[in-house]
């Protein structure tokens, strides 16, 4: 994941709404897409947006785009294999979560899509459980773009904040943050 995020935080312009596009959907729509860090190339998208490498704006509106096609891209794959996801049996702590995650979509449906966009695992595997739990496709899709909307507009904005902090404690302390970071990385 390092690679990723070291090589998105290289990029601007259209590689870098590309990358933060590809990463958000995969996150969602592609079996084990919940290693890729989706949430993370936001907030860098965010931080590349406070250096004027791209827009914020339009970080925030390619990670709203990717996440509802991810999550739309997994709800069909949850409703074309019901019967299968239904009675899968992973192992380990996967069993656990799938158990965890199926019960909460089972119990609340609705409040689980939207709360389900900001928790790691959850946000990959609720659009396959609301479609393999046959919420109504449009509902399904209200509720996953208006959690979209605040979760890709809060990530982007979180990175652009952080970026802006970073720039000011550089400023503010000039060569004696590098110092202050390398003594926290070797510690």
């Amino acid at each position: 994941m390092h690679l990723i995020t070291d090589w998105l935080n290289q990029l601007g312009g259209a590689p870098a709404y590309g990358a933060v596009a590809l990463l958000v959907f995969c996150e969602v729509a592609v079996p084990f897409g919940f290693l890729l860090p989706g949430e993370t190339s936001v907030v860098l998208g965010g931080v590349l947006a406070q250096r004027d490498h791209v827009s914020v704006v339009l970080v925030a509106a390619v990670a709203v785009a990717a996440a509802v096609a991810g999550d739309s891209t997994a709800y069909l794959v949850g409703r074309l294999t019901a019967d299968r996801i239904r009675s899968a049996r992973p192992a380990g702590r996967s069993a656990q979560r799938l158990r965890r995650a199926t019960e909460l979509m089972d119990r609340h449906g609705v409040a689980a899509v939207f709360f389900g966009r900001f928790i790691p695992f959850v946000r990959s595997a609720m659009p396959v459980l609301a479609g393999s739990g046959r919420m109504p496709y449009l509902r399904f899709l209200l509720v996953d773009a208006l959690a979209a909307l605040l979760w890709g507009t809060g990530s982007a904005l979180l990175g652009y904040a952080v970026g802006a902090a970073w720039n000011q404690a550089a400023h503010a302390l000039g060569g004696s943050l590098l110092a202050l970071a390398a003594a926290v990385a070797a510690a």
